[in-house]
């Protein structure tokens, strides 16, 4: 699941959290983002187009 500022400030229209626990919640999970790995369709592409171009690196 994919949680964005615009989802936060949803929650916090709909009366589900404040606007202050919406912004709290947001800086939060952005520095917590730059600590996390993540693995996208288009790093996989990449690794599949190194592999084709250079198949002896895929065996070490």
């Amino acid at each position: 699941m994919k949680i964005n500022r615009q989802s936060l400030q949803e929650a916090a229209n709909e009366g589900l959290i404040t606007a202050d626990q919406a912004q709290s919640l947001w800086s939060f999970l952005a520095a917590r983002g730059h600590d996390t790995a993540s693995f996208r369709f288009t790093h996989i592409l990449y690794y599949f187009g190194s592999i084709k171009r250079n198949p002896t690196s895929a065996s070490r």
